[in-house]
């Protein structure tokens, strides 16, 4: 029993009269073994002249080729199920006793059985693979492979001159590419498995402005206009689909070889002051019109409405191998409820939306200040984010009724501070993070509106000190306020999705130079 009434993010969890740290009270049901790989390579070619043709022009071009493999490979259990036999070795001899270290509300079990791993290889010979053969067959979509080769050209001006006695310099130039992209992937279909080969290919011309102007020795005014894209992760174009049960979550996920590229029209302006030596005071604002965004679409329903038009057969294929309870493909209520609630997501893009802001960054050593204090310094920064994204349904209607959101993973505020000393010998610095609450996923899954992470602040800490000129001893610490990632669903309710305690980290490391 789960009870919130004390605290939203601790509950008291009580298991009645069930004893944890018995592990006969146990029952065996799955044994897992999930071996995962995962391969990338990348080639750069680039080769650039420039023509300077006076001092205050030249010329700059050149030619790019990139090419990008990814191979991953995921293999598993035909069967995850036991056997009587390995349901019958007393739990004792592959268990051991775990204990909670966390502050919970009293009553909460704070001891209990978990597996032992090295005395579960040696009671089953879990890594004889003629006891535990493994297959690809099992997560076909874990299976996979793309090739992107990026092939581009770019030119540019460089120009020094001045406006009305003000040093003005800066670029001009265009960047065309053309991507060819390979992807294959496997799928269950109902005559047996299907290798899918989708080829892509697109061309993007991407101009580009950036100027600044010297107002005086030590104030600029810098401002840049172009358009620019980012590709999606390879992982996301696999052809593919993986259809699994964890637990009881049945889900099917699929990339999308045919996904075009994040596309935005970007602009900054910014006013930077050196003051001082080392020192700066600046002001950005920047504003970005998303013309392409890549959402990922989720929808939760029966396997018969499944957007890949994958068969019945797959999902009770499924049910039959990874239910954690008895499944009987010849029994009609099993058969029902396996097909039933299962949850889709299928990346696509969409429309897009607006970003703004304003950056604000200060930065100076303390040198003015006498003896030891002139080694210390600091560097600030904070920044204020709007966006304007319009997301959509699994239907591809907009959602949340037309009114546009945050973009996921953005907070509206962020800030950072760092104070440090360095002596040129003995170097060490605090830094404090805040962000913001930010969105997670949009639209949330399983009937939620949205699911999103709530605000945090963490401290670190980092410090050399220089034996000699070749070694240097190192201490680090993260995350010194043992901050929690507190990630919520609802945006009224906001009800516990997930509370990870991660803790403190301390590393100790020396540096040789030779």
């Amino acid at each position: 029993m789960f009870d919130y009434r004390g605290n939203s993010r601790k509950p008291l969890i009580s298991y009645g009269n069930a004893d944890l740290t018995n592990p006969e009270a146990f029952t065996l049901t799955q044994i897992r073994l999930r071996p995962q790989t995962a391969d990338n390579t990348f080639t750069n070619y680039l080769g650039d002249v420039t023509w300077k043709l006076n001092d205050t022009l030249a010329f700059k071009g050149g030619a790019q080729f990139k090419k990008y493999e990814f191979d991953t490979t995921d293999r598993r259990r035909v069967s995850e199920g036991v056997s009587a036999a390995q349901a019958l070795i007393p739990r004792s001899q592959y268990s051991e006793l775990a204990r909670l270290r966390l502050s919970v509300p009293t009553g909460t079990a704070t001891s209990f059985v978990v597996p032992d791993l090295d005395a579960a290889k040696d009671v089953f010979g879990l890594n004889d693979p003629a006891l535990f053969p493994l297959s690809d067959q099992v997560n076909l979509g874990g299976n996979f492979s793309v090739e992107e080769e990026d092939t581009g050209v770019f030119a540019q001006v460089e120009m020094s001159t001045e406006l009305g006695g003000i040093p003005i310099r800066g670029n001009l130039g265009v960047r065309y590419v053309e991507t060819e992209q390979a992807s294959t992937g496997l799928s269950r279909g109902a005559t047996g498995v299907l290798s899918t080969q989708v080829e892509e290919k697109y061309n993007n011309t991407l101009p580009a402005l950036n100027v600044v102007a010297e107002v005086t020795d030590d104030f600029l005014i810098r401002f840049g206009a172009a358009k620019v894209l980012a590709r999606s992760g390879l992982g996301a174009l696999n052809p593919g689909a993986t259809v699994q049960i964890a637990g009881n979550n049945k889900t099917v996920a699929a990339g999308n070889p045919t996904l075009t590229p994040f596309k935005a029209d970007a602009y900054d302006l910014s006013f930077e002051w050196y003051f001082a030596k080392e020192s700066l005071l600046g002001v950005a604002l920047f504003y970005k019109d998303i013309a392409s965004f890549v959402q990922t679409i989720r929808a939760t329903g029966p396997f018969s409405n499944n957007p890949l038009g994958l068969d019945d057969s797959v999902a009770i294929a499924v049910c039959d191998t990874q239910l954690p309870t008895p499944f009987d493909p010849g029994n009609a209520t099993d058969v029902a409820n396996c097909l039933a609630d299962w949850q889709f997501s299928l990346p696509r893009n969409t429309p897009g939306g607006e970003l703004k802001g304003i950056e604000v960054s200060y930065q100076q050593p303390f040198s003015f200040l006498p003896g030891i204090w002139r080694n210390f310094g600091t560097i600030l920064n904070f920044t204020y984010v709007e966006s304007e994204i319009l997301y959509l349904n699994a239907d591809g209607t907009a959602a949340f009724g037309g009114d546009k959101q945050d973009l996921t993973g953005l907070s509206k505020n962020a800030a950072n501070a760092t104070l440090y000393y360095d002596d040129g010998r003995f170097s060490a610095r605090v830094s404090a993070a805040y962000r913001d609450e930010y969105l997670t996923t949009a639209p949330g899954r399983n009937g939620n509106d949205v699911e999103g992470t709530a605000e945090s602040t963490t401290v670190d800490f980092a410090s050399s000190y220089s034996l000699n000129e070749n070694l240097d001893l190192t201490l680090e610490g993260l995350n010194l306020t043992d901050e929690f990632q507190d990630q919520g669903v609802d945006s009224l309710g906001n009800r516990l999705s997930y509370f990870h305690h991660t803790g403190r980290q301390y590393f100790v490391g020396a540096r040789y130079r030779f």
